[in-house]
Formats: structure tokens, C-alpha cells, sequence
């Protein structure tokens, strides 16, 4: 077992709670790490991410068609 002087240097304590906090807390965080890279002008890295994160809610994405900073929903058939 690790003593106190061990843990103490530990930058991040470990997390426990319910499924779905722990799902909510998830979320804000690639939410967050999103939306700095949008800030920055480096949103398109994550486009693929957002492409997986949609077919698994059942829909497709696209940017082909849209205005600037806008993505096409719809749903799969």
C-alpha cells in the first residue's frame, strides 16, 4: 500500500461515482477539449470523433453543402 508521501504527489485524485455521472462527466470533458480546439481554429481533427458519435446515436453528419461552421444532420436509413 502506498503511504501518505506517495499520494501526495498525485496531480489528479481518482474519480468514483454513479454510471451516469461518471458518463456526464466524460461528456463535459471531450466537450471542453472540443471547444478549445474550435477556439484555436483546430475543430476538423475532431470531425471523425463527431462522425463515430453520431452513427452510434443513429444519424450521419456531413459538411459538404453547408455554410461556414455548420454540420448537416440526418438520420439513418
Amino acid at each position: 500500500m502506498k503511504s501518505f508521501k506517495e499520494f501526495r504527489d498525485v496531480k489528479e485524485a481518482p474519480y468514483v461515482a454513479s454510471d451516469m455521472d461518471m458518463v456526464d462527466t466524460l461528456w463535459k470533458e471531450v466537450r471542453d477539449k472540443i471547444l478549445r480546439d474550435k477556439l484555436r481554429k483546430n475543430f476538423e481533427k475532431h470531425f471523425p470523433f463527431l462522425q463515430q458519435l453520431a452513427k452510434y446515436g443513429g444519424f450521419k453528419i456531413t459538411k459538404k453543402g453547408q455554410t461556414k461552421d455548420r454540420i448537416f444532420r440526418y438520420e439513418i436509413k
